[in-house]
This record gives structure tokens, sequence and C-alpha cells, in this order.
């Protein structure tokens, strides 16, 4: 968990300044030891298992940077210039897109 600051320290919300040792503005009530949860602790804290956590986020991971890299290598490199190079970066296309939707069907958001 994060500290309150043990200094007089500005809101980024409001602009006002707080005393020290104080976590919670006194003008706009905006906590500033507060943090979102991570993708991982959304996940965990919805009793998802760990097996599926890793499985969607690296499905991501990797679904999305074969899909991109595919369709660059398609479009920026090959296109119309090497048959079996388009051949190759349509099938790495293809192959991240279908990672891609394998993660996204096991998320537990898109249920």
């Amino acid at each position: 968990m994060i500290k309150a600051p043990d200094y007089d320290w500005r809101c980024p919300r409001c602009n006002t300044i707080n005393a020290a040792n104080t976590a919670i503005c006194s003008s706009c009530h905006h906590d500033v030891t507060f943090r979102s949860p991570s993708f991982w602790r959304q996940m965990k804290d919805g009793a998802v298992p760990a097996w599926r956590r890793v499985l969607v986020i690296a499905g991501y991971a990797v679904g999305f940077a074969l899909l991109l890299g595919g369709l660059g290598l398609f479009f920026r490199v090959y296109f119309l210039t090497n048959l079996q190079g388009m051949l190759w970066s349509a099938i790495a296309a293809l192959t991240g897109g279908a990672i891609t939707r394998i993660a996204y069907a096991l998320d537990p958001d898109n249920a």
C-alpha cells in the first residue's frame, strides 16, 4: 500500500495544499494512496484460476504481437513483391488473430 506523504502536498485534482501525513484531500476528498487494481488482480479477485489468468494475459500478448507483426509485414514489406513472404506473414497474422480470439473467449469479462 502506498503511504501518505510526510510533507505538505498539492492535490492533483483540485490543486489544494494539504497537511503532511494525510492521504485524503480536505477539499475534494481525493485519496492519493489509491491505485486501481491490475488486470491480474481484478481476475484474481473474481476467483479466476491462475492457469486461466496466465492463458488470457499470455494469449493477448502473443496474439496481438503476431497479429500486428504479420499484418505489418504483409502490407509494408511483402505486399505484391514476394508471394512467399506474403503467405508467411498472412499465416502469422491469422494465427495471431486466432490466439487473440481464444484469449478473448477465455477472458471472464467477456463471458
